[in-house]
């Protein structure tokens, strides 16, 4: 690289940093994040609603927007949380066909070549689209347009395999990428400096496979009369989570209405013979619970050793130690009944970090080499403010990119019972917290308690399905 190419290479950066001051390219996004929960868990959400649609036309619109509508949904404001998940959803897919129709990604890549992973766009991690599907097909229940919540449920478990896709080809372009610079590493060699996601990381099989989603999807066939795709989802469930009993009730409840006499026969075995069938003039009960706010990213210094001797490069960690999460405990009928775990989107969170390490490690590899040549090539070049310049940029720019939707739920927890029809009142408990709710259960429907816990209060939505 000549020392025009090098001028004209620094320039373009600059002038591409200029249209960064609302991206997370050098303010670490959890930073603007924090407010965000703050705001929703004081009940002031108008001033950081007004914010983020501020930043509608910005690159990290995607974030920007899933926070939104996020906030909006728990608002109860669900015609601006479908339109800010609408939006979020085209957005991703626009840029996704300029990439395989051009070359427009291009400018984007070269920049974050010589910055850091921030000047590229937000276009969500798999498993926040996915989410993003399952929140949409809420929304949808709660305008009880079941066929629109059905649409959102395919194309939530079409995300599921579009993301396992995506992650192939990340490691293979990677990978293709390091071949062709000669840039040998061995991602084991640096295995001690994420020790601290190991047991979180080990509560998922991967991140692209959520319970929560395959659970509600269950639930929104069943309600549509789809019982075989009911069952389907309720088993893909019970395989990341085998020891919800729920879960099991269900399978056992299903198998013998559609005559699946083997399947039925070997839940039989395993969990005994009780379902939670419904009886005359009862209806299902379903709480989900959406529990604390998912874990900030945060910054580490690695040394790589690379050609041109050890080099310190920025990258993206979770430090958070694993904690069970609070169960909810249900009162109401005489009975006290304790929910259980459909997914640990914390453990999603990581291992997707943790899926993309190898490739991160290439792409800081190649970074770090891309950012010594220019300086070097500035340096040759006896040009001192040039060379003071770059090496100032290069400091100011090492930065790990940080961003995620971070006003998604830590986790999430069922429960199931048949309950006689009529207006019940219930008792919610999730650790302090406790709240009464008066909900009318109707005969032979499911009808949905959501349950969201923002750290110092429970927000409960309902629907019937």
């Amino acid at each position: 690289m000549n020392a025009k190419k090098i001028i004209s290479l620094f320039l373009l950066v600059v002038v591409f940093l200029q249209g960064c001051a609302t991206s997370s390219l050098f303010l670490p996004y959890p930073s603007r994040a924090m407010t965000y929960r703050q705001a929703l868990e004081l009940q002031n959400t108008d001033k950081v609603l007004a914010q983020l649609d501020s930043l509608r036309s910005s690159r990290d619109k995607v974030l920007y927007l899933m926070e939104r509508g996020r906030i909006a949904q728990i608002n109860g404001d669900t015609a601006a949380s479908i339109e800010d998940f609408q939006q979020a959803i085209e957005e991703w897919t626009k840029f996704e066909e300029k990439a395989l129709l051009s070359a427009s990604g291009t400018a984007f890549q070269g920049a974050s070549l010589v910055s850091n992973d921030n000047a590229v766009p937000y276009r969500g991690e798999g498993y926040e689209r996915v989410l993003v599907h399952q929140f949409q097909a809420l929304n949808y229940l709660a305008q009880n347009d079941l066929q629109a919540a059905l649409v959102e449920v395919r194309r939530a478990n079409l995300e599921q395999r579009v993301a396992l896709q995506d992650h192939e080809k990340e490691i293979a372009r990677a990978e293709n990428k390091a071949r062709e610079k000669r840039v040998q590493l061995d991602p084991n060699q640096f295995r001690q400096y994420f020790r601290a996601m190991d047991e979180t990381v080990g509560k998922v099989k991967s991140s692209f496979q959520n319970g929560y989603t395959f659970y509600v999807s269950g639930l929104i066939y069943e309600a549509a009369g789809q019982l075989n795709d009911a069952y389907i989802d309720y088993k893909k469930a019970h395989e990341i989570f085998p020891d919800n009993r729920f879960l099991q009730q269900d399978l056992l409840r299903l198998s013998k209405k559609l005559g699946m006499n083997q399947d039925y026969q070997t839940f039989k075995k395993r969990y005994g013979s009780q379902d939670n069938d419904l009886a005359r003039d009862q209806g299902h009960l379903v709480i989900l619970l959406e529990n604390g706010f998912v874990p900030a990213k945060e910054e580490i210094s690695i040394p790589i050793p690379t050609k041109q001797g050890v080099q310190a490069v920025s990258f993206p960690i979770y430090q958070q130690p694993w904690r069970q999460p609070q169960a909810l405990y249900w009162t109401g009928e005489g009975q006290t009944v304790k929910s259980e775990p459909i997914v640990y989107i914390n453990a999603l969170a990581m291992k997707s970090l943790s899926e993309k390490i190898p490739a991160l490690l290439i792409r800081q590899t190649l970074r770090v080499l891309a950012k010594k040549e220019m300086q070097n090539k500035a340096n040759d070049n006896g040009n001192v403010a040039l060379a003071i310049g770059t090496q100032l940029y290069n400091i100011v720019s090492e930065r790990a990119d940080l961003r995620s939707w971070l006003t998604l739920p830590n986790s999430a927890q069922i429960i199931r019972r048949p309950l006689s029809s009529g207006s019940h009142n219930f008792t919610l408990r999730v650790g302090s917290l406790q709240k009464q709710v008066n909900m009318e259960i109707r005969p032979g429907r499911i009808n949905i308690l959501r349950v969201i816990s923002t750290g110092n209060r429970l927000v409960h939505q309902t629907y019937n399905l």
